[in-house]
Order: structure tokens, then sequence, then C-alpha cells
């Protein structure tokens, strides 16, 4: 969850809000309100911010490379 409102800010056509992202989760907003609250204070209480960018956008390299795949397959290439 936290990758993809990483990578896809408010706005985007893509961007899910917390209550889309609780109910496909089975919990209640709050829940999933602190668990990102947790999420995001364990971050940067080990300093591991810059890490977890860091895979974030090597994620995203990858789904745009297999996305260009796709289209080229698609377009006979």
């Amino acid at each position: 969850m936290m990758a993809s409102k990483f990578l896809h800010d408010e706005g985007e056509e893509e961007s899910v809000l917390n209550d889309e992202w609780a109910t496909s989760a089975h919990m209640s907003v709050e829940e999933l309100n602190e668990l990102e609250r947790n999420f995001l204070m364990a971050l940067v209480c080990t300093d591991r911010v810059s890490y977890f960018t860091a895979v974030v956008a090597d994620v995203d390299v990858v789904v745009v490379v297999a996305s260009l795949r796709m289209m080229a397959l698609m377009a006979g290439c």
C-alpha cells in the first residue's frame, strides 16, 4: 500500500484512498491508518526511509519495463 502511495501521488487516476484499501483488506479505516502510521514511524526510527524509496524505485522500473514489453508484443514488435 505504501509503495503504491509513494508511486502514485494524489490526483493521479491510479490513486486509491485509505477507505478503499481498508475495504480490500477487510479492516476499518482507523486500523489501516494506525498500521500506516506505525509503518512510517518504523521507517523513520530505523533510518530505513532511503532503503524503502530505493526499493520502490526499483519496483517501479520493473513495472515500466514489463509494461513496455507487453506493449511491444501487442504491437507485434
